[in-house]
């Protein structure tokens, strides 16, 4: 890949991966294309779907998903990989609260983090290698995330203490304002997690329909 680079080839081979190439990256002590090589570098050869996350997250899933589908891996293999750019560059930021926590891994999904948590751990080497001032603290964002799982926190709407019929047998018209409602009694929920019971979020859904624009 470096060769590629190198050689001027990358553009036309790889215009996704070409853009990393002298795109800033956290501190500037290295470009995000060097960045991403060397977290590469950081992971095992035997997980090759991280390693392929690790290169493609400077990038977004969309042109991930491109580049994966024209170089003809395999659907399992490009959504993983996708799921994983989907993510983002790093964790949450230490200031990050409970509440953005349960967004970020209701946006992610829980089943990723022990496959986010590696990159991480292989970003956190290279940030040390280079000398960065406040390297990641892969260890301690997976013990914060693990902390919040913990508690079985509801992060997404098959997880809420109510569903569409429970909201039909409340007197609700079913119709495409279910989903906007849903919703937002996730999102309350994620915010406060004991928010969580039947009878409130009736309520609330309730609260909601009737606020509702007409045209909905």
């Amino acid at each position: 890949l470096s060769l590629y680079a190198a050689a001027g080839v990358l553009d036309p081979l790889m215009p996704e991966l070409a853009e990393l190439v002298g795109a800033k990256r956290g501190e500037g002590l290295v470009d995000a294309w060097s960045y991403a090589l060397l977290v590469v570098d950081a992971l095992l050869r035997q997980r090759p779907v991280l390693r392929l996350a690790a290169l493609l997250q400077g990038t977004s899933p969309r042109a991930a998903a491109q580049l994966l589908i024209r170089l003809r891996f395999s659907n399992a293999h490009a959504d993983a990989v996708v799921a994983l750019v989907r993510a983002g560059s790093g964790p949450p930021p230490a200031t990050a609260t409970p509440a953005d926590k349960r967004r970020w891994l209701s946006r992610v999904g829980a089943d990723r983090l022990p496959e986010l948590a590696r990159i991480w751990c292989g970003q956190q080497r290279v940030e040390q290698a280079l000398g960065v001032a406040l390297p990641m603290d892969a260890a301690g964002t997976w013990r914060s995330f693990r902390r919040e799982l913990r508690q079985a926190p509801p992060l997404a709407v098959g997880d809420l203490a109510v569903d569409g019929n429970d909201l039909i047998r409340a007197g609700l018209r079913p119709g495409p304002s279910f989903g906007k409602i849903l919703d937002e009694l996730l999102e309350r929920v994620l915010e406060d997690p004991s928010l969580n019971q039947r009878d409130g979020l009736l309520a609330m859904a309730t609260e909601l329909a009737t606020n509702a624009p007409a045209s909905e």
